[in-house]
């Protein structure tokens, strides 16, 4: 019997961290703003964004801003998701500058519907497809 108590405590204790990293994961994702670093395994931007790199920031009461090279962008996600490693990003509006490269932006645009998931790892964030592939990276910036 104490040996059972003793493996149900471990059990517990196992699955008491392991939440707290998936709240510990979500949290470091929010109130940041992420950088993109690579799009679709491309980490050469230059040609694809002139000016500025795009960026997004997720706060803690579930809204999302940012840019995507050219445009401001703006919404919001279900943050009571976070904790699982999923997030929608297909809600989102943007301003409608016309800018001298769109390609880059429009390809920023695409990937963002098609987010599913996120990982956290190393102060890098990537946004995951739904089969699972990584479909853009990011860093923290300033």
């Amino acid at each position: 019997m104490k040996r059972l108590f003793t493996l149900f405590i471990a059990i517990a204790l196992f699955a008491s961290c392991s939440s707290t990293s998936n709240l510990s994961t979500a949290s470091n994702l929010l109130n940041n703003k992420w950088v993109l670093s690579s799009l679709a395994g491309k980490t050469d931007l230059s040609s694809l964004f002139e000016n500025k790199l795009p960026f997004l920031s997720f706060s803690n009461d579930g809204r999302i801003t940012g840019n995507n090279g050219c445009n401001s962008l703006a919404g919001s996600f279900d943050v009571s998701t976070l904790s699982s490693g999923n997030i929608d990003l297909s809600n989102l509006i943007s301003t409608q500058m016309a800018c001298p490269n769109m390609t880059g932006s429009s390809q920023f645009n695409e990937m963002l519907q098609n987010v599913t998931s996120f990982k956290l790892k190393d102060q890098a964030l990537n946004l995951l497809g739904s089969d699972g592939s990584t479909l853009a990276s990011f860093i923290q910036g300033s």
